[in-house]
């Protein structure tokens, strides 16, 4: 495994999605434990499918971070996303130990209240 360099922007992104990982542990069970979220590391995500993912949250360089309902325990970083979109996205790259996936926006399927497409031509 390759190492994160400090200050980088993947070492931001972790810190993001382990914090929304940790609020959805409190809010899934109502209070915070100090167990590990379980990840389903067993069951990979095939390359370039596609899944339903809920924004939750944006994560501090610009992208969505969501879940799939199949993997309420895994991160997957959409950009061009809000909190609030549902969106289809497309797996690119799985980091299965830190418990993300890479994925790139293919629609919106519902759109967040803070969506203005107004001028997109």
């Amino acid at each position: 495994m390759k190492s994160v360099q400090e200050g980088s922007n993947q070492e931001v992104l972790l810190a993001d999605i382990r914090s929304l990982l940790e609020r959805s542990k409190i809010n899934d069970s109502g209070t915070a434990g100090d167990e590990s979220v379980a990840r389903d590391s067993e069951t990979p995500f095939e390359r370039f499918s596609q899944v339903e993912v809920n924004i939750s949250a944006l994560s501090s360089i610009g992208d969505g971070l969501g879940f799939a309902s199949t993997r309420p325990d895994h991160v997957f970083v959409v950009p061009f996303t809000l909190p609030g979109d549902v969106v289809q996205a497309k797996i690119v790259t799985q980091f299965a130990n830190d418990g993300y996936t890479l994925a790139d926006f293919v629609s919106v399927l519902k759109p967040s209240p803070q969506r203005n497409d107004a001028l997109v031509r």
